[in-house]
């Protein structure tokens, strides 16, 4: 079924078949049809079964059905999207000609339920046996709409756009829909692509790409990818590429040409980026990465090996900028979404929460090489405003929900994304920032390229710091809770001591029911401070320091230490008052932020 070509660069030794440790392979060979956007495929996939039982049926998703009509899953779930597909821009992807092991697949044997096409099977598939699948088929590509499409001036981004086998984690066969809320999942596979495209257009995908002919008005192209979950391309007449390396990765960019006077600033990120969670995760893994800059309906997009980025929607200010952050978010994906690849469907939190977290270390850490956000003079962190909106509302669904759990956009951003992320700090802050930072890179090597999930994240970092953290996990993980303690009071009064002349009594509340170890601490009024720790269990405590000078305030953790804290400003309490603290300004970025929108608000 697949071209002789294809067959003749196979045979070339050009990619690497299917081995035990990776249970599907494709080739593919397709040709893209700008005028009438469609895009024309054959494809040829090698499966072995990787669970302990016979397998019955095997499963494709075939997303871009999720925008044939507007009566999916994913258009009663998002209203924007509904919109657009009722405007008459849709997409479909069409099979034909399915055949298993050479024999015909007849049509009695297909079930399409939504986005998921079920194949029966003739003989059951024992474990560890594999089956070969042939089929043809047709996209339709709609203009730039959730993730993939074209965007009118002749640019194209192809992201799960082909009949793509269902993954298996843990033997468990994962065949979700397609939901507003969802991303992907699926598993470690090697490609072998043939792409013909017009002659004029720059291109660029997963893996290693090269031009094996070219002709006047078209060019043939192949690439290869060993042990990734997806691919994807890109390629259009706007673009102007770039290359550049670090580590040894060769990185290709994608930029529109009228946003090229950003490469220096894009790659400056990108191999920040790429370098910073090299050497606190794994190196990583391939040798190749692009960045395509393209507005696909969201800021950011991550793909194995490739990255998406809406530049000119992400801000071009000369300061850090949502672009550097989303760069870095995207490019911290292509670890926890692309080498360790957990479940984004069913365990979002597992991914998008370990990487706003590794994005907020990046930035900060970027900061002190690049200007940074100011206001009035006052540094303001990358997560500080985005923390302190999501925690100054109620906190009703966990972190660890599938992602069609949620009602809507808002509760999984902020349980997945931010609270998530937040999270993640807590659990450093509470074990301590090298000991945590040795257990995250302990799990993410034990576990690159084998799907975990969340109970191997808890139990390798238990593990690792040799701690029982269950009380943690059932509080902030598959729990609710809510943390704010607060400095009540502070009394002194002078003794007869010729060595401790004061006696300071200060009293602590915790109001919500989250607990987390704390540090309390006075400040004294000749520079020193005196600390003790506490378990953080009662309501109220009562704590006793005896020093030889004033004291000028009573803190707990040193006034921000944990980033679930929903009120950082009553964590320290001021001999002089909060408003001596005022008029005095010693503030910070976190009192100055939430002081601003104790007035807005």
């Amino acid at each position: 079924m697949i071209s002789a070509l294809l067959i003749a660069v196979s045979l070339a030794g050009i990619t690497v078949g299917l081995s035990s440790d990776l249970p599907v392979s494709y080739k593919l060979d397709i040709r893209l049809d700008t005028l009438n956007h469609k895009l024309y495929g054959e494809q040829t996939v090698r499966f072995q079964n990787p669970t302990s039982e016979s397998l019955e049926r095997i499963v494709f998703h075939l997303y871009p059905n999720a925008f044939s009509d507007t009566n999916s899953v994913f258009c009663g779930e998002d209203n924007k999207v509904k919109a657009d597909v009722a405007s008459g821009n849709t997409s479909r992807l069409d099979l034909s000609d399915i055949y298993i092991n050479g024999r015909t697949v007849d049509s009695a044997m297909v079930e399409i339920k939504g986005t998921l096409m079920y194949v029966t099977l003739r003989n059951k598939l024992p474990p560890g046996r594999e089956i070969e699948i042939d089929l043809k088929f047709e996209l339709t590509i709609p203009r730039a709409m959730v993730r993939f499409g074209h965007n009118g001036r002749g640019d194209y981004l192809l992201s799960h756009w082909y009949p793509i086998l269902c993954g298996y984690q843990k033997g468990e066969l994962i065949d979700r829909e397609y939901y507003a809320n969802s991303e992907f999942f699926s598993n470690f596979g090697s490609y072998d692509v043939i792409m013909r495209l017009p002659s004029d257009l720059i291109v660029g995908s997963t893996g290693s790409l090269n031009q094996i002919e070219s002709e006047d008005t078209l060019s043939i192209w192949h690439a290869a990818a060993d042990t990734v979950i997806d691919f994807a391309f890109a390629c259009g007449k706007n673009f102007e590429s770039f290359r550049s390396d670090t580590l040894g990765i060769t990185i290709n960019y994608l930029l529109n040409k009228e946003n090229k006077e950003l490469f220096e600033r894009i790659d400056n990120i990108t191999k920040y980026s790429l370098s910073f969670c090299s050497e606190r995760l794994f190196p990583y893994p391939y040798d190749n990465f692009t960045l395509v800059d393209f507005d696909c309906g969201s800021a950011g997009l991550e793909l194995p090996g490739m990255i998406a980025i809406a530049v000119d929607n992400a801000g071009r200010g000369k300061s850090i900028s949502s672009l550097d952050a989303l760069i870095a978010h995207e490019t911290v994906h292509e670890w926890f979404y692309g080498a360790i690849a957990s479940n984004e469907i069913d365990e979002p939190w597992l991914d998008e929460g370990l990487t706003t977290y590794f994005t907020s270390k990046i930035i900060d850490n970027y900061l002190d090489v690049q200007p940074g956000i100011s206001i009035f003079g006052y540094k303001i962190e990358y997560n500080d405003i985005s923390r302190i909106f999501t925690l100054s509302r109620e906190i009703s669904y966990p972190i660890d929900l599938a992602s069609y759990d949620y009602p809507g956009w808002f509760e999984y951003e902020s349980a997945v994304y931010t609270r998530a992320g937040m999270t993640i700090e807590c659990l450093e802050k509470a074990v301590g920032d090298s000991v945590f930072s040795g257990a995250l890179k302990d799990y993410a090597r034990k576990f690159r390229f084998k799907h975990p999930d969340t109970g191997d994240f808890e139990k390798t970092i238990s593990a690792y710091i040799d701690s029982d953290l269950s009380e943690f996990y059932s509080q902030f993980i598959s729990g609710t809770a809510r943390v704010d303690y607060a400095v009540t009071s502070m009394l002194y009064s002078k003794i007869d001591d010729d060595e401790r002349t004061y006696m300071v009594e200060v009293m602590i509340r915790r109001i919500h029911d989250g607990i987390l170890p704390q540090t309390i601490s006075i400040g004294l009024e000749n520079g020193a401070t005196v600390d003790t720790v506490w378990d953080g269990r009662s309501r109220v405590a009562s704590f006793e320091f005896y020093t030889d000078s004033r004291p000028l305030y009573a803190a707990i953790d040193g006034y921000y230490t944990y980033p679930l804290d929903s009120k950082i400003s009553n964590n320290r309490l001021y001999h002089e008052s909060h408003s001596g603290r005022l008029i005095s300004f010693d503030w910070d970025s976190i009192f100055f932020v939430e002081f601003l929108l104790s007035l807005l608000l």
